[in-house]
């Protein structure tokens, strides 16, 4: 059982069914650019199009799947799902903040733009 496994290889993790996101989604991007460079290719089982639907699918046991460690937040330890010790993970990303050019910002906004330049790293890591 994978869930049981530590130190889980890229090799291994290749041969189970995995449940994907959508063409053109950020997360799919980074898995197969993952695979790739560890010179692997992924079983697709599903393509699916959102986290909630994901994980329902894995919950179901009909494969296994990437997803942000945000996305798992609201789940509870005791839950369906574990997260699995695999080597060269968890994948990381790289986000940006944007707003529109030559629009005044509100003080909020403001505020809160400045808050995650000092302290950004601090809440916005996803791994």
């Amino acid at each position: 059982v994978l869930a049981k496994e530590r130190g889980i290889t890229m090799e291994r993790i290749a041969q189970e069914p995995f449940i994907m996101r959508e063409p053109g989604s950020g997360i799919r991007h980074k898995v197969e650019e993952h695979f790739a460079r560890h010179q692997q290719s992924i079983k697709t089982r599903l393509v699916l199009d959102g986290n909630e639907a994901i994980k329902h699918a894995v919950a179901g046991r009909l494969g296994i799947s990437v997803v942000s460690a945000h996305a798992l937040n609201l789940e509870n330890s005791q839950g369906p799902l574990v997260k699995l010790d695999v080597q060269s993970f968890p994948l990381q990303s790289m986000w940006n903040i944007v707003y529109p050019r030559g629009k005044a910002l509100s003080v909020v906004a403001r505020q809160f733009l400045s808050f995650l330049k000092i302290h950004g790293g601090d809440y916005l890591h996803i791994g």
